[in-house]
């Protein structure tokens, strides 16, 4: 075996191949040609020049430094000395950001597109995934008093006082219009209805429960029984809560939240509950109505 020429004992570093060793000063070779040493060669100054280059401050790309320069290209130097001032649309709340600063104090800028700067009806268009005690008050209350849900408007029945109410916690500068027996609240926006319709809110009779977290499940039944399909009962010396609704898979989610007994008449679903009022104390809430509820509990 000691005698040349004879096979590496190791194959090539770079091809893999097994290479001819022609004498004894042969033994450290690694690359079985020119073209595979050359290669290992491109392969470690590659390396080095990677290993040599920094981040650029403004788009974090790589690039080699030159002279202690922090930037890869002159635009990523004049980008990163602009300045950006954050703002709040006032139709849908969306954030968005600006560069003119003097447009922003020549009262500029309030709003992120011209669709909502031509919207005549304004609101802030709540995100109800962002769950809260008061957003899921106020969406068991649109479940509990929608008519309507089409491609760029959402309409809601319920008494003027309520509607109003809903008027505030979206910021709106909209007005609920008397209709037969109720007034009814209409929410102009094309984003806003298709994300409500992402949540779950329907016009027909398969509505579902959104998914809610169990510790404010409460506060969406609250809202739902301070709409006008809660209603509040005398039973002998208790009361009883009962909330209506047309949607039964609702209804029947209703049921097992409050552990209520599920009933059917005159074409509705009823959730009857003698503990509902104490389970659903809290805030927010329709202040009229819990105040009728306390008058009625003290003439027990």
């Amino acid at each position: 075996m000691g005698r040349y020429p004879r096979p590496s004992d190791n194959p090539c570093a770079i091809c893999g191949k097994t290479f001819v060793l022609y004498a004894k000063n042969h033994r450290r070779k690694k690359f079985c040609d020119r073209k595979c040493a050359q290669e290992h060669r491109r392969r470690v100054e590659a390396e080095k020049r990677e290993a040599s280059k920094v981040p650029c401050k403004h788009c974090s790309k790589p690039f080699k430094s030159y002279e202690g320069a922090v930037f890869c290209s002159p635009e990523c130097a004049s980008l990163s000395r602009r300045i950006y001032y954050d703002r709040v649309c006032q139709t849908c709340g969306k954030h968005f950001q600006v560069r003119n600063v003097y447009e922003i104090k020549r009262g500029d800028h309030k709003y992120c597109s011209p669709e909502c700067y031509k919207r005549k009806w304004r609101f802030v268009e709540v995100d109800f995934n962002q769950q809260s005690h008061e957003n899921m008050y106020w969406l068991g209350f649109m479940f509990a008093t929608v008519s309507s849900v089409e491609e760029t408007q959402i309409e809601l029945d319920a008494d003027e006082s309520s509607l109003m109410g809903l008027v505030a916690f979206l910021k709106g500068n909209m007005a609920p219009v008397k209709c037969q027996d109720a007034h009814r609240l209409t929410l102009f926006s094309r984003p806003f209805s298709r994300k409500m319709r992402l949540v779950g809110l329907r016009d027909d009779l398969y509505m579902e429960a959104p998914a809610i977290y169990p510790e404010f499940a409460m506060d969406f039944v609250r809202g739902f029984m301070d709409s006008p399909r809660g209603y509040l009962y005398r039973d002998g010396s208790g009361v009883v809560a009962a909330l209506h609704g047309q949607d039964s898979k609702l209804m029947r989610w209703m049921a097992e939240v409050t552990g209520g007994q599920l009933t059917y008449k005159d074409k509705e679903w009823i959730v009857v509950a003698r503990d509902l009022p104490r389970m659903c104390d809290g805030t927010p809430r329709n202040e009229a109505k819990w105040a009728r509820l306390g008058a009625v509990t003290a003439s027990l």
